[in-house]
C-alpha cells in the first residue's frame, strides 16, 4: 500500500479502532464501534485503508464478504468503493505492482540479451521486445508531455550487440 494508506491505517490500529487478523488484514474492533452505543463514523480515508488491502489481494472480493471480513457496513463498503480516492488508491497500488513487475521483465530480458548461449533467433526475438517496450515507453511520456530523447534504433541496436 502507499504511506498515506500506512500511515491512516496504523492510526486506526494504534487507537484501537482497527485489528488485524491472522491474515494481516486490517478488522474492525468491535469494543471500539459499540462504545457507547453508536458506530463511529470512519472518514473516507479511514474505510479506504480498511477496504484496500482486500481488493488488492482479491479485485473480485465482493461487498458482503468485505463485510463479513473486515466488519465494517456493507453500505459504507460499496460506497468506499465507487469513490474516487478508492479508485485512485488502488490505481496507485497497481501502478506500483507493474512498475516493480515491469522492471523485473526487463531484468530478465537483459539477462538473455548477455547470455552468449542464447541462439540468434531467440536474441533477435529478446531484442525486438526490449525496443518495442522503449517505444512504448517514450510514446506515454510523449502523451503524457514530457519531454524525451528520440530513440535512435541503430545506436540502441549497436549498444545491444556490444553488451
Amino acid at each position: 500500500m502507499n504511506n498515506r494508506d500506512d500511515d491512516t491505517l496504523d492510526e486506526l490500529i494504534e487507537s484501537e479502532i482497527v485489528s488485524v487478523n491472522e491474515e494481516g488484514l486490517p478488522v474492525r474492533t468491535e469494543e471500539y464501534s459499540k462504545a457507547g452505543g453508536r458506530r463511529r463514523n470512519y472518514s473516507p480515508e479511514e474505510v479506504v485503508a480498511i477496504v484496500l488491502p482486500y481488493v488488492y489481494q482479491d479485485i473480485t472480493v465482493s461487498d458482503r464478504e468485505l463485510e463479513r471480513m473486515s466488519k465494517l457496513d456493507r453500505r459504507t463498503i460499496s460506497k468506499c468503493r465507487k469513490s474516487e480516492l478508492f479508485k485512485t488508491r488502488l490505481a496507485e497500488l497497481t501502478n506500483d505492482k507493474l512498475l516493480n513487475l515491469r522492471c523485473m521483465a526487463l531484468e530478465q530480458l537483459e539477462k538473455m540479451v548477455k547470455d552468449k548461449n542464447l541462439n540468434a533467433n531467440t536474441r533477435v526475438k529478446v531484442i525486438h521486445e526490449i525496443l518495442s517496450h522503449s517505444v512504448s515507453v517514450a510514446e506515454l511520456a510523449v502523451s503524457t508531455g514530457k519531454e524525451v530523447k528520440p530513440i535512435d534504433i541503430n545506436v540502441l541496436l549497436k549498444e545491444i550487440e556490444d553488451m
